[in-house]
């Protein structure tokens, strides 16, 4: 009986929550119909110096469609004096619009936007209180990362398509997230709904702090949602600084 009340109450939270806040409008960013695509997933790289020069020196050679990064893309603070530095200088070819000062008059190759940013704990550093008409409230947000970067929907979590292929959903992991990041929040209500109705071959999510890790931080309980139950593909995450790969739930 109690399991069965619990069941019942958890489909009842998402339902509401999927009523007020469920649908999103899933943006292509590839060339429709691709026979195959590349994608280069980056993590915790912002800072500028020649290790990140040789990353960004390497993704070219690999003529990426897009570019996800699983967080701390702006080293050490996220803050907006820097992020030219750390970013717009080595991966403008895939920003747009790009970038601040000079830097934006570089990326004339293409007219859309191909990198596609998760926020990582040091992109949250830098904030400034943002107005929320539909809760009639201030939030801190990361400003830095929201006005550099163009992203669908809210800009912090959201979701895309590349080359009929492949739905991609970045998650905003951080303990900051005003919608949230466990398992009965805003943030994971559309993350289920979501992936419950792409058709899809292919749905990755990915985001900066692991749900699973031996490394130095450890594994955060609080992320370990029901991705495969909800339908996911795959899960990436960094923060930890370190290659690991997990299989969970067969």
């Amino acid at each position: 009986v109690e399991t069965l009340r619990f069941s019942l109450w958890y489909y009842v939270f998402f339902l509401i929550l999927y009523i007020f806040y469920g649908e999103s409008e899933v943006v292509e960013v590839c060339q429709t119909e691709a026979e195959s695509v590349t994608i280069a997933v980056i993590a915790d790289y912002g800072e500028a110096g020649p290790e990140e020069k040789t990353l960004s020196e390497l993704v070219k050679r690999w003529n990426a469609d897009i570019i996800v990064t699983l967080g701390d893309n702006n080293y050490w603070y996220g803050d907006p004096g820097t992020i030219d530095q750390n970013v717009g200088q080595y991966w403008k070819d895939w920003i747009y619009p790009c970038c601040n000062g000079w830097q934006r008059l570089k990326n004339t190759a293409y007219k859309k936007n191909r990198f596609f940013p998760s926020i990582g704990n040091h992109d949250w550093i830098t904030t400034w209180p943002v107005f929320d008409e539909g809760r009639s409230q201030f939030y801190p947000l990361p400003i830095t990362h929201l006005n550099y970067f163009t992203l669908p929907g809210n800009e912090r979590y959201y979701d895309f398509v590349c080359g009929g292929l492949i739905h991609l959903f970045a998650l905003d992991t951080n303990d900051e997230e005003p919608h949230g990041n466990t398992l009965y929040t805003e943030q994971a209500a559309w993350l289920h709904q979501n992936l419950g109705k792409s058709a899809y071959p292919w749905k990755v999510v990915y985001g900066h702090h692991p749900p699973h890790s031996s490394g130095k931080h450890g594994s955060n309980v609080s992320l370990q949602w029901p991705f495969k139950e909800w339908g996911a593909s795959l899960h990436l995450a960094g923060h930890e600084h370190q290659y690991e790969r997990f299989e969970v739930e067969g």
